[in-house]
């Protein structure tokens, strides 16, 4: 998918304003937690956030998820959102109680004119949906990063029975075979359903 010159840009500054501010800890942490391997490690914090919002264009979950994820781990004040959100209305999302959304759904309320409780509900799902998925993509972070400290770099292959090894591939394999999903991770952990 082509990205147009006006969602650059708005990448852009979105990936400006994120480098020149400090997070709670450093962002190749937040990367790993979203299987992001492909990014050079002497790229600059602009660069690696640029680099992700352009992976995740086209699926707005994964860029809603990683939009979340980064406000999470940079304190932000009122203004700070209102300069976010003029970025993000181009791209067609919005960050709406701390959480990035797409814009779509209000679009397609307006549009077809769905009950209020639809929309309501549609809303509540979305928002479980990007808070599951980051907790959910935190926690295999962590659980790789604690393995790999204790048990090294071969943990996956020395302490995880070969069952669950096997079901992690043959997970991968349908991920792969699947118009609905895009394969972007290396760590099995991120196939593996707890």
């Amino acid at each position: 998918m082509r990205i147009s010159d006006t969602e650059l840009v708005a990448i852009g500054s979105i990936a400006n304003f994120f480098g020149r501010r400090y997070g709670a800890y450093n962002i190749n942490r937040l990367l790993n937690s979203f299987g992001i391997t492909d990014v050079p490690l002497l790229t600059n914090k602009t660069e690696k956030v640029a680099h992700v919002l352009r992976k995740f264009i086209s699926n707005p979950q994964a860029f809603c998820s990683f939009m979340t994820a980064l406000l999470g781990i940079h304190s932000l004040d009122k203004g700070d959102t209102t300069v976010l959100n003029s970025y993000l209305k181009t791209l067609g999302y919005q960050i709406k109680e701390g959480i990035v959304t797409t814009t779509a759904l209000e679009d397609i309320v307006s549009f077809v004119k769905l009950p209020p409780n639809l929309t309501e509900e549609a809303h509540r799902m979305a928002e479980a949906y990007t808070i599951l998925y980051f907790l959910e993509n935190q926690l295999r972070a962590f659980i790789a990063e604690r393995m790999n400290a204790v048990y090294g770099a071969d943990w996956w292959k020395n302490k995880v029975s070969p069952n669950i090894r096997t079901e992690c591939e043959k997970r991968k394999e349908r991920e792969r075979l699947s118009p609905w999903h895009e394969v972007k991770e290396a760590n099995p952990l991120m196939v593996y359903n707890f």
